[in-house]
């Protein structure tokens, strides 16, 4: 946490578990037979061929706690139309998600709640005439950064827009929390300051704050010199190379304006 300036005129100064995927053998090569008198193969025994299998979706990044439909794709198979999907999540202990027969069009649908980078697994158990196949995707999930602001004294509507309204005496917190929990890793504020010609510019990202134990972090505004003018706040979530469970994530802008 550290004290910020804002001024008139200028810029707002885990290791996955483990998990009993059944494996999915090398297909075998063909077996040779008794050699006939002249050397040539006999009988022989063709390797099973694996069917096609696929776990398609919308994309491959969502923001935090997205409702991601996953679609298993099973080719043409003698009899098993079953398969079966397990779900690992960054941190968390995989598990068994679903398991069920294909529709008619060898589809298996279902939702998952994603919060974190997930990997999905599908596999096929094979049958009397097909061989196993076992096919994964991964899901990467965003964080979630909630904003909140300390210190105004009011709240006014405007244009569709509602702004906080603080005195350049007193000072602006930015509260800000991220979920899951990211103790220790960086939050940026970010300001930008109106200008009737423009728009939103003046665009700053300040230093990293790191988040506490609760993956909260507060901090502090100078307002002294910020009086006459229009700006908006929020905070970035900037993910490190440890977390691999979710990506940066921003908070929404909050607006405010400073009178004397």
């Amino acid at each position: 946490m550290r004290s910020r300036n804002i001024a008139l005129g200028c810029a707002l100064a885990g290791m996955l578990g483990f998990i009993a995927v059944p494996p999915v053998p090398a297909r075998a090569g063909r077996l040779a037979g008794a050699m006939g008198p002249a050397g040539a193969i006999s009988a022989a025994t063709a390797a099973k061929a694996a069917p096609a299998l696929s776990i398609g979706t919308g994309a491959t990044a969502y923001g935090y706690s997205s409702r991601v439909r996953l679609s298993v794709s099973l080719g043409r198979t003698y009899a098993n139309r079953r398969v079966s999907v397990y779900a690992a999540p960054v941190g968390l202990r995989p598990w068994l998600w679903r398991t069920g027969r294909v529709s008619a069009a060898g589809q298996l649908r279902a939702y998952f709640r994603l919060t974190r980078t997930t990997t999905f697994t599908a596999v096929f158990g094979g049958d009397a005439r097909d061989a196993p196949a076992r096919a994964s995707r991964t899901l990467y999930a965003a964080a979630h950064v909630a904003n909140g602001l300390g210190g105004y004294y009011k709240k006014i509507r405007a244009r569709g827009i509602t702004y906080y309204v603080f005195r350049s005496s007193r000072m602006l917190i930015l509260h800000a929390t991220v979920a899951p929990n990211k103790r220790g890793e960086c939050l940026k504020p970010e300001t930008e300051q109106w200008d009737t010609g423009s728009g939103w510019d003046d665009h700053t990202s300040y230093g990293c704050d790191f988040l506490d134990g609760h993956s909260h972090d507060r901090a502090p505004f100078n307002l002294a010199q910020a009086a006459g003018d229009r700006y908006r706040i929020r905070a970035v979530y900037v993910h490190s190379a440890r977390d691999r469970a979710n990506l940066s994530a921003v908070g929404p802008w909050l607006y405010l304006m400073v009178v004397r």
